[in-house]
């Protein structure tokens, strides 16, 4: 063949990065999107056309291959791998090449969606109920942005920007990487499918809507591998790191460390205070001034700002593209920042009583919230902006490789690395077959009613005043002397609302039975008090069985109870007796630290073949929000004998019974 001239349709902006990352077969042209063609002229006889099966010739960076066994030639996309218009001799090939390549892709049984459909159907059920107890927490309101940031980063994925523009034409070049594809080492998804398999099952038979998000996490790996292999997971890691926002930390550690936040904040501002000369008096989470005694989730609420603005600095991160370092230290300086942030607003609130100015709730309170919250969003920008300078600029998204080449030089003209292997495709479709099984097997499995979007719109409760006679004036050795109302700000651990009834005993024993309301889930009281200062050092759950052998006993138990010992030093020894009920009447408690503490116990419990649900570190389900919590203190200075522990038992599920019934019936009524 004497010198032929070839016309490809590329443009000057892609021919870099196609002649350094890609070896081409020269006997065809690529149409791009907006069929704009820059000529390229090629000499033919520079490049061998005849080459050896499986040898390769190079000449400078260019690469070329025998047409019929280039690796590359059997994962371009019919609409952009066409015969040559100047050589009618190759177009027969090409299009009988194209048949055979369709019946190796094996129809809709090879479509990488068909996989993505089969796991996403059988996570659904489990993922449903997981998605509404996340909106039930406030601080994870913010979540509801997450589907803009993802398409904002997902628009920015697959289209980066390109340094240079067509010839000719303002329009921005589409990325030649688009055809790139690697399918080494397949165990790796086939072990992330399996695995998300088989973290479903223990999900769906714990009924655990958190561990089937963990799983459903580790799915989404094999999914995009199944597209156009470890390309596809590399380029799209950023938006897959994005989601794992929706994974909240397990046992509740993420209102732990709300907790700590709290606590610290409580010891930075007392030491601001200090400097103004303030007088004033902390403990626990409590600041205490002569106008008033604020509670740090009361003069804090905007506390919850530490998961919006980690989210925040987390898609910034991404979104400009910066690596793993930068986005750890970013990270950790929005920590600083939240807690920096949260103690301007107490030491505001703090300071504001001392020109008669009440900063601690109402317009003023919100006004200081939202100042406040666009100055630390703003710093969150400075801080990328200054970590960009120290750590230099990194212009690509970090995890999109520089090139889509193989990860050694052996397996790029290694054939195989360029699609999947038959074998493989069945295997990963026959293992994503049980997916859609196990959707249908957690219908049944369901510990009850499925919770309903409404009630992410109708949280608020409102009850009327109940009044002293709700609760009974004489109770055994217990009489009445005292009931008060108490309304506090939105997102009180306290309860926005509560309604308290009093009781003392003639050896000294005083008892606060008290409803709260409203909760946007099941409440452990214990953390309460553990904030205010009490020191809790035995906590348990009493089931509706075990409350029933207790002798003396005026009615029968409806629910399970929980029970913590503790104590104070100015008041003694304390006994907390707590539990919530949703708005069907469905009594439930949960104690965090046991749930913390004995995760494993209760694990080893369910597989050791019970079949009670009621567990050591929660009983009972709730699935109606929102929740009222029920509760009993009482305090002593000698401690509780068992005969007072049965008498304050009894008295406190007698008042929750006739309370809750109440309770039912003005909600009810409220209805109508």
């Amino acid at each position: 063949m004497s010198r032929l001239r070839r016309f490809w349709t590329l443009r000057d902006a892609q021919m870099d990065d196609l002649f350094e990352n890609h070896p081409l077969a020269f006997d065809f042209s690529h149409r791009l999107r907006n069929r704009e063609r820059c000529v390229v002229q090629i000499i033919a006889s520079d490049f061998p056309r005849c080459a050896p099966v499986g040898t390769s010739h190079k000449t400078g960076s260019f690469v070329s291959h025998t047409p019929a066994h280039h690796p590359l030639r059997k994962t371009v996309p019919e609409s952009l791998a066409l015969a040559a218009a100047d050589d009618p001799s190759t177009s027969g090939q090409v299009q009988a090449e194209s048949g055979d390549l369709e019946r190796e892709r094996g129809g809709v049984w090879a479509s990488p969606y068909l996989l993505t459909i089969l796991v996403a159907l059988g996570f659904l059920p489990l993922l449903y109920w997981h998605v509404l107890q996340l909106a039930q927490k406030s601080h994870y309101h913010f979540l509801a942005v997450l589907p803009i940031a993802a398409v904002a980063l997902a628009r920015g994925i697959a289209a980066p920007k390109q340094r240079k523009t067509t010839r000719g034409s303002g329009q921005e070049a589409e990325p030649i990487s688009v055809l790139a594809t690697d399918f080494s080492s397949p165990l790796v998804p086939l072990g992330c499918l399996v695995a998300a398999l088989l973290g479903l099952v223990v999900a769906m038979y714990v009924w655990s809507p958190w561990l089937a998000a963990v799983a459903a996490y580790f799915a989404v790996l094999p999914c995009l591998w199944f597209f156009r292999g470890w390309y596809s997971v590399r380029r799209w890691a950023p938006l897959w790191v994005l989601f794992a926002v929706v994974i909240p930390p397990p046992f509740g550690m993420d209102e732990d460390l709300i907790l700590w936040l709290r606590g610290h904040a409580t010891n930075m501002t007392s030491a601001v205070l200090d400097q103004f000369n303030v007088l004033h008096r902390s403990y626990a989470n409590v600041i205490e001034l002569p106008e008033r005694k604020l509670f740090i989730a009361d003069a804090c609420s905007g506390i919850h700002s530490l998961y919006v603005l980690l989210g925040a600095a987390l898609f910034l991160g991404l979104l400009n593209g910066r690596n793993w370092i930068h986005i750890g230290v970013l990270l950790l300086t929005t920590f600083g920042i939240v807690l920096v942030e949260n103690v301007a607003r107490l030491t505001s609130v703090a300071l504001g009583f001392q020109y008669r100015m009440d900063l601690s709730e109402g317009p003023n309170h919100a006004y200081l919230g939202f100042i406040l919250f666009g100055l630390s969003l703003g710093l969150v920008l400075s801080a990328d902006q200054f970590w960009r300078f120290i750590l230099g600029a990194n212009p690509k998204l970090p995890f999109l490789p520089r090139s889509t080449k193989a990860s050694s030089s052996a397996s790029e003209n290694d054939e195989s690395n360029h699609r999947i292997p038959r074998a493989w495709r069945i295997v990963l479709l026959n293992i994503g077959l049980c997916f859609p099984l196990l959707a249908v097997a957690q219908v049944f499995a369901m510990p009850g009613a499925p919770p309903t979007v409404a009630h992410l719109f109708d949280d608020s409760l409102s009850l009327p005043d109940f009044g002293p006679d709700a609760a009974p004036e004489q109770f055994g050795g217990f009489r009445r002397f005292d009931y008060e109302r108490i309304r506090r700000v939105p997102g009180d651990p306290f309860g926005q609302e509560s309604q308290q009834w009093v009781y003392s005993h003639p050896d000294g024993t005083q008892a606060m039975i008290s409803i709260d309301f409203p909760y946007e889930g099941v409440h452990d009281a214990c953390e309460c008090y553990t904030q205010v200062g009490w020191d809790i050092y035995e906590q348990s759950i009493q089931t509706a069985e075990q409350l029933s052998g207790i002798g003396g006993l005026s009615i029968v138990p409806d629910g399970p109870m929980g029970l913590a010992r503790m104590r104070q030093t100015l008041d003694g020894e304390g006994l907390l007796l707590s539990s919530c009920s949703d708005m069907e009447g469905n009594v439930a408690v949960v104690l965090k630290e046991l749930l913390q503490r004995n995760a494993g116990e209760r694990l080893a419990a369910r597989f050791g073949g019970g079949t009670d649900r009621d567990t050591i570190a929660s009983a009972g389900q709730g699935t109606a929000p929102p929740f009222v919590q029920f509760q009993l203190l009482a305090k002593s200075a000698n401690g509780f004998s068992e005969q007072q522990l049965a008498e304050l038992t009894n008295l406190y599920l007698t008042v929750r019974a006739h309370l809750k019934s109440e309770v039912l019936r003005s909600v009810l009524e409220a209805k109508q």
